[in-house]
């Protein structure tokens, strides 16, 4: 073993009771422990708040979503004949979007009217996840329409299932301004009631067959608001999007990401903010690292100059001072990382901390370790104990021997 690092463990493994500087590195390391801990598990319960919001959103959201850059409309079919034949590609499909106005009794209220085709509402993952009041039917049955509402507005309008509303889009309601005549738009039975947990759907959301979205928004032929592209492979968005994009340069192509950019944008800033805090308790318990190696080198001042006599160089000294500091980062650090890991994966894999489903949609608190997010904790925790070192290191290095071993 190293000569100097030899010493630098003989002098923290010599644990003397009565000696202050030794409670101010036994501080030291459990500050160092506790902050790198809790660094660790309060970015992997951010990391799995975040992968369940993600899942919530997807579960509604295609993966990639084409629409116009400009104007209300695309030419769907051309979109689907090009794009529909992409092996990366599970299920493509039109959605006519528009904004309408619905009716029962004196009540009134503007939603967002989502128009599919049978087969492709069929084909929607999330509601098999969604709380359903009534049926999940967007099927006409006969001459009644059926129509799904989120659970939100159906709430404000104090609307059941079965219950039946009006709808009217705003080309209607402009035509009667022109004309001047009533238009009552077209009836609609409540087939059910669904309740997403995503409040945008929830509070404004409604579903309705793709003919009756035809008639009622009245789009130009083979057109529609979007074409919602699942992939078989999430993680491959990025790529296909490229490769769409490449095909409709004039269209505008969003993945899931860029659908809610400015809800990652917001936890992207609080996971930061949180870094930042916690990192304080890190910084500060490296703080009395550096007091404590100061006050060594006071301390053993007479030591390091009988060293130094014995012929060790200003190197030696410098490197001792470096590896205790190191050691002391380093142990402490590994501490840390075992102690957020294991609390991390215990979580993980038996739940330890419940939370009440009356109140949250988890019966878990949700953690998601990212590897990449510890190392940086790890290599951070070891570069300020590093440079914590380096100070005290280079002042014992430039003692001058005669000074050093002049008895006090």
């Amino acid at each position: 073993m190293n000569i100097t690092l030899r010493i630098a463990l003989k002098y923290l493994t010599t644990f003397r009771f009565n000696h202050f500087i030794t409670y101010i590195t036994l501080i030291s390391i459990i500050g160092i422990v506790i902050g790198v801990a809790a660094l660790i598990i309060v970015i992997s319960i951010f990391n799995g708040f975040a992968e369940f919001t993600e899942n919530q959103l997807q579960a509604y959201d295609p993966h990639l979503r084409v629409s116009p850059k400009n104007g209300l409309w695309l030419n769907y079919v051309e979109v689907l004949d090009k794009i529909k034949n992409f092996p990366e590609i599970s299920h493509v499909f039109p959605v006519i979007q528009g904004r309408v106005i619905i009716s029962k009794d004196k009540s009134l209220k503007s939603i967002s009217l989502n128009c599919l085709k049978i087969e492709d509402f069929k084909k929607m993952e999330g509601f098999s996840k969604a709380k359903i009041y009534g049926k999940l039917n967007i099927q006409p049955e006969g001459r009644n329409l059926n129509l799904l509402l989120g659970a939100m507005v159906a709430d404000d309008m104090r609307i059941l299932p079965d219950d039946t509303v009006r709808l009217m889009s705003l080309n209607m309601i402009e035509k009667s301004l022109v004309s001047l005549s009533y238009s009552p738009g077209i009836e609609a039975n409540i087939s059910g009631i669904f309740q997403s947990n995503n409040i945008e759907y929830d509070n404004d959301y409604a579903f309705i067959d793709f003919e009756t979205g035809k008639y009622l928004l009245n789009p130009p032929p083979k057109s529609a608001s979007m074409v919602d592209i699942e992939l078989i492979d999430g993680n491959k968005t990025s790529e296909l999007q490229k490769k769409v994009v490449d095909f409709f340069p004039n269209l505008k192509v969003e993945t899931w990401y860029d659908l809610h950019k400015e809800l990652y944008n917001i936890m992207k800033l609080e996971q930061l903010g949180v870094f930042v805090v916690l990192s304080l308790i890190i910084l500060i318990a490296v703080f009395n690292v550096l007091a404590s190696l100061a006050m060594t080198v006071v301390e053993k001042k007479q030591d390091i100059g009988i060293l130094m006599s014995l012929g060790a160089t200003s190197s030696m000294i410098r490197k001792i001072y470096l590896n205790i500091g190191l050691t002391i980062g380093l142990v402490s650090t590994i501490l840390g990382t075992i102690i957020g890991l294991s609390f991390c994966y215990g979580q993980i894999n038996f739940g330890w901390i419940k939370l009440s489903t009356t109140k949250f949609l988890i019966s878990t608190l949700p953690l998601s370790v990212n590897f990449f997010d510890v190392l940086l904790i790890f290599s951070f925790s070891l570069l300020i104990s590093f440079l914590a070192t380096i100070y005290p290191a280079k002042r014992a290095a430039n003692m001058i021997i005669i000074d050093a071993i002049r008895s006090e």
